[in-house]
């Protein structure tokens, strides 16, 4: 039994613009355009870096490799965060 809704996702228009929310159907048209700016975005995107070693069950100090990430790439911004909640 259908109950005849549809969904309606918020959309903002502007004159050579569309905004709204990714569907599936945008996948391809989207990695096209991932791989054609790859050069540019790469430079943005955030980097993870875990201090914890897992195959060599070593546990590093988050701070000295924050400060060795901070030597081999002078222009990075590095943050450093212990993931515990401040209450």
């Amino acid at each position: 039994m259908s109950w005849g809704h549809t969904t309606v996702y918020p959309e903002l228009r502007g004159r050579r613009v569309l905004l709204r929310p990714l569907v599936v159907s945008d996948f391809d048209a989207w990695r096209e355009v991932r791989e054609r700016s790859r050069d540019w975005l790469v430079k943005w995107e955030p980097v993870s870096y875990t201090h914890l070693d897992v195959y060599k069950r070593q546990v590093y100090d988050i701070d000295k490799v924050a400060a060795r990430i901070r030597e081999l790439v002078p222009e990075a911004r590095v943050a450093v965060a212990n993931g515990q909640r401040c209450v």
